[in-house]
């Protein structure tokens, strides 16, 4: 999960996906697992007990064991950016290489894994596992 502070509203939103990378030189909160790292101008740290941006206090609190999405709900979004991105590309709006986003999973996946989920994704056929096996 990663997170970025909006200097118009003094205030942390969620990023968006691809926003770290287009935008590297802004404040990001960024969690991996349970560890919780500040990035600000392209360098990283620890986060902070407490974080003070421009004036507001951050607790860290705030942001550990945050998960607003589920991991369907979360690659169902990026699969929806990447999507957006490639039609893009064909515009000719954005350059290459294209970054697509990289999913974490308690499991390893196999290619075979891999691949069958993300052709399922761009067909926008991802199966629905509290819908499967209900009427």
């Amino acid at each position: 999960m990663q997170w970025r502070y909006d200097e118009n509203r003094a205030e942390v939103r969620p990023a968006l996906p691809g926003e770290m990378e287009a935008d590297p030189d802004a404040l990001y909160i960024v969690q991996r697992g349970d560890v919780l790292m500040v990035r600000e101008d392209g360098h990283e740290r620890p986060m902070p007990e407490r974080l003070e941006v421009a004036g507001v206090m951050f607790d860290r609190e705030q942001f550990e064991g945050c998960h607003p999405l589920s991991l369907r709900a979360e690659m169902r979004r990026d699969g929806q950016w990447a999507r957006a991105q490639l039609q893009a590309r064909d515009r000719a709006e954005i350059a290459l290489p294209l970054e697509l986003p990289i999913w974490v999973t308690k499991t390893p996946l196999t290619i075979e894994d891999m691949n069958e989920i993300a052709a399922a994704g761009w067909a926008g056929e991802l199966p629905d596992p509290d819908r499967e096996g209900k009427a």
